[in-house]
């Protein structure tokens, strides 16, 4: 099987043509016109092209190679001909040449510039042509390619230092709210037994700031589960316990959380009883949640001596 039947690159479609040249000279035995329009077509490939005899000397070398190299190349041995232009690359070359292995987009480098050589096996014409080697000046190709590369290798860079700093930024956030609830939950109990006069009577006006105090301090909480809940979904850690859970009981213990902010507002809060029956499979804490939004809003948007009735069907 033709081992450059395949590629796409240019190097690989000029070896197909020289090998193909190559047939046609041998069954046309050259006339002096065929001879002619076989060197034009060689000489007008667009890469440099060369044709390695059995031996391993150069037999060929289209204008290309004759115009950008200058100095003799044809009937030079391979290997002493690269090694004097490629150094010790050129010396790597021609040993894989040497080898008789075909040899597709291997690059070499050059005073800086890019080449990309392809090679393929041509026993064509009782061993008179061994190789053909095509060589193509990638140059640009391979700046483009690392250009690329450093751009993606930054971006990639950025992407990492971003997911580490929000991941930072998470676990702070995180950590924060934990710290800020604890105390949160202290001080909302306290006031609880103060207005429950466990630790002794309370005045008219003292049960007025601790109603106050449980105010601030179930709103304050509230921000702070957000702000939690949040860092929880941005790090990937935010979990959802579902179970079945009886409407009513989440309807009735509602009212609890917001009764100081709807007597402050002189609101009328009533609930129509749910069906015992009527279950939802939910988070507990964030079925909660969303219903204690549900009255913050309705709270925040009922004028003073408004009612608001919550209800479920």
């Amino acid at each position: 099987m033709d081992p450059l039947a395949t590629p796409t690159n240019h190097g690989a479609r000029s070896t197909r043509t020289v090998r193909a040249l190559i047939r046609a000279s041998t069954a046309d035995r050259r006339t002096r016109e065929a001879a002619r329009e076989w060197q034009a077509t060689f000489d007008a490939l667009p890469e440099a092209v060369l044709l390695i005899g059995p031996d391993g000397v150069i037999m060929r070398a289209n204008r290309i190679v004759i115009e950008r190299d200058g100095a003799p190349i044809v009937d030079q041995p391979l290997r002493a001909a690269l090694a004097s232009r490629f150094a010790e690359s050129g010396t790597a070359l021609a040993d894989a040449l040497g080898a008789g292995e075909p040899l597709t987009k291997a690059v070499f480098r050059l005073d800086g510039q890019a080449y990309e050589v392809t090679t393929a096996p041509a026993e064509i014409d009782q061993g008179a042509v061994r190789m053909v080697c095509v060589i193509d000046d990638v140059s640009e190709r391979v700046a483009v390619e690392q250009e690329r590369e450093a751009l993606l290798a930054v971006a990639e860079q950025a992407r990492l230092e971003a997911e580490s700093a929000n991941e930072a930024k998470n676990e702070f956030l995180a950590v924060m709210s934990h710290e800020l609830r604890t105390p949160l939950n202290a001080i909302g109990g306290y006031a609880q037994l103060l207005e429950l006069g466990i630790r002794g009577p309370v005045t008219q006006q003292q049960r007025l700031d601790l109603e106050r105090i449980m105010r601030s301090q179930t709103y304050l909480l509230s921000l702070i589960n957000d702000v939690l809940n949040f860092a929880k979904i941005e790090s990937g850690h935010l979990t959802v316990d579902l179970e079945d859970l009886a409407v009513h009981d989440l309807v009735n213990g509602t009212g609890d959380f917001v009764r100081p902010q709807l007597r402050e507002r002189g609101l009328v809060f009533t609930t129509t009883p749910c069906p015992l029956s009527l279950r939802a499979r939910a988070d507990r804490e964030k079925a909660q949640q969303i219903l204690l939004n549900l009255l913050s809003n309705a709270l925040k948007f009922t004028p003073s001596g408004g009612q608001i009735t919550l209800s479920c069907t």
